[in-house]
């Protein structure tokens, strides 16, 4: 069972019949969740650049807050977020 909003398993029709056409004997077998509890195990190392991941997201949603005012275009908005997530340095 899938929650709100999840679409796992979910391929798009033209990648689709393009993997029917090119693998006409295949089998096929619904692997969603047993890859979904394979890939949500992290270990120490994934877990870190998890942690790093969400101090870029929050520093670019930091400076999105400052720089956003009347009359500052959504493509000055975004370049200065750009600009804090590739000045910042791992400290883990």
């Amino acid at each position: 069972m899938y929650g709100v909003g999840q679409v796992e398993g979910y391929v798009p029709y033209s990648t689709w019949t393009h993997i029917l056409a090119n693998l006409p004997g295949a089998t096929f077998h619904e692997m969603s969740l047993p890859f979904a509890g394979m890939v949500s195990i992290k270990s120490d190392e994934e877990l870190q650049l998890v942690r790093r991941s969400a101090r870029i997201g929050e520093q670019a949603s930091e400076i999105m807050m400052k720089v956003t005012r009347p009359g500052v275009s959504e493509s000055e908005i975004y370049a200065q977020s750009c600009t804090s997530c590739s000045r910042t340095e791992p400290t883990d």
